[in-house]
């Protein structure tokens, strides 16, 4: 059964040369990749979340993606015991408070003061597109 994306800001574009990764402002425990999924499990209720990544935002690149090209929702899914649940997660993009690197911010259950990170590939030595600065 598919996700639900709410995009915090609709059509916001960001260059994926400034995303460091992501920041699960919810609880998280086991967060990793698994090839182009994000796998993690949310211990309340126990639902495992598999969140598909496009492999185009995956990879470091000095593109532009608007927050809804990022997950590939159909794919993406909750389950609680092997059993599809309705589910849907928040996304937005901003820094992060205690070193200012710019993040995709995922929210999936009500506001917490959780703050999980997964990185993304950084940018190669050597490429000719500057790199980001921190703010």
């Amino acid at each position: 059964m598919p996700i639900s994306v709410i995009i915090a800001v609709p059509k916001y574009v960001l260059p994926r040369a400034y995303v460091g990764g992501f920041t699960f402002v919810s609880p998280a425990v086991d967060l990793r990749f698994e090839g182009n999924v994000i796998r993690f499990n949310e211990p309340f209720t126990n639902t495992e979340w598999y969140l598909f990544v496009r492999p185009k935002f995956k990879l470091w690149s000095s593109n532009r993606y608007t927050l809804d090209y990022v997950f590939d929702a159909d794919l993406s899914h909750a389950d609680i015991l092997g059993v599809p649940q309705v589910a849907g997660i928040i996304v937005s993009f901003g820094n992060v408070v205690n070193n200012g690197e710019r993040r995709v911010i995922v929210q999936h259950t009500g506001v917490t003061t959780f703050a999980f990170e997964l990185l993304l590939p950084e940018q190669p030595d050597g490429f000719w597109y500057p790199r980001s600065p921190d703010f």
